[in-house]
């Protein structure tokens, strides 16, 4: 009978010491950040980052769904610009009306980038003289009279047309810094028709962000100039990227070759994407990381009324 007892009341302390106290938590755990301890999920944070992944600087987006194809205006500030280029000569030179990517070794633009709505198609700025820009240094500075007797056009990269608002943009657009040789039949004919049709457009009310530049498929690309040191290298192709912001976001792209070429304009139609591929540049990088894949992979000229 005492050892029944005993059994028990061995049984019972067991039962007890198993039992947690009923204001005790369980605590799990979370990392607020890889280079500092573990701390209780449901401490209080001191950080707004306290979401973030491991080497991300930004908090992570929740996924909502279906991509939104919108930007608000004020997320459109310098969706034009590329992200910095590192893999070659870049000097950034800001103009009124667009900016300049120079490249001291080629002697031309790697891109120009600028925004087109209706507005900056209104004015009464007239064409100038082309001019060297002062900003470039003089080891890189290219003279007007250097495309003399090359063969070559002068061929803007932004044009003057779209500079329409204000007489200093359109001036600048004529600086040197903004001009590649290009192909006379290129000039006059199909590059000028692409042009065109970016102001139309813009005039029917869409709000755009375009960049443009040389394309060399070779390392050593053929020069021009009057001077042996500097010396213009002339592009094998052009491209141009358009976005357009209004209403569903929508991309397009161009590769043109720097010849005489008289396609119809939808033959020259490409990918966002495929010109990255060519040229190493990451065009409307600011734009949220899902939009931009979806955007960048299509190539749609229907959807831009070009047949």
């Amino acid at each position: 009978m005492n050892r029944y007892l005993l059994f028990i009341l061995f049984t019972l302390i067991v039962i007890s010491a198993c039992k947690k106290p009923k204001d005790e938590k369980v605590q799990t755990f979370r990392y607020s950040n890889p280079n500092t301890e573990m701390v209780p999920e449901n401490a209080a944070s001191n950080s707004d980052n306290e979401h973030q992944s491991f080497g991300d600087k930004r908090p992570r987006k929740e996924k909502q769904g279906k991509v939104s194809r919108r930007i608000e205006e004020d997320d459109r500030q310098g969706l034009e610009l590329p992200a910095k280029l590192k893999d070659r000569s870049e000097n950034m030179l800001k103009k009124q009306g667009f900016a300049v990517s120079y490249n001291n070794k080629y002697n031309c633009p790697n891109y120009v980038a600028w925004h087109l709505n209706s507005k900056r198609l209104k004015g009464n700025a007239h064409r100038t003289k082309f001019e060297e820009d002062p900003r470039v240094a003089k080891s890189n500075r290219v003279q007007w009279y250097d495309y003399d007797g090359s063969g070559y056009d002068r061929g803007h990269m932004c044009p003057a047309a779209d500079n329409k608002w204000n007489q200093d943009a359109t001036n600048e657009t004529f600086l040197m810094s903004n001009i590649c040789p290009q192909s006379h039949n290129l000039n006059e004919g199909v590059w000028n028709d692409l042009e065109q049709k970016c102001r139309s457009w813009a005039w029917r009310g869409k709000d755009l962000y375009i960049v443009c530049g040389p394309i060399f498929d070779n390392k050593h690309p053929k020069t021009i100039g009057k001077s042996q040191k500097v010396r213009i290298a002339v592009p094998d192709r052009f491209f141009k990227v358009v976005l357009s912001a209004s209403d569903e976001v929508t991309a397009i792209g161009f590769i043109y070759p720097n010849s005489s070429t008289n396609l119809p304009m939808s033959d020259y139609c490409v990918s966002v994407d495929s010109i990255e591929a060519i040229t190493g540049i990451d065009f409307y990088h600011i734009l949220d990381d899902e939009l931009e894949d979806i955007i960048e992979a299509e190539c749609n000229p229907r959807k831009w009324g070009i047949q």
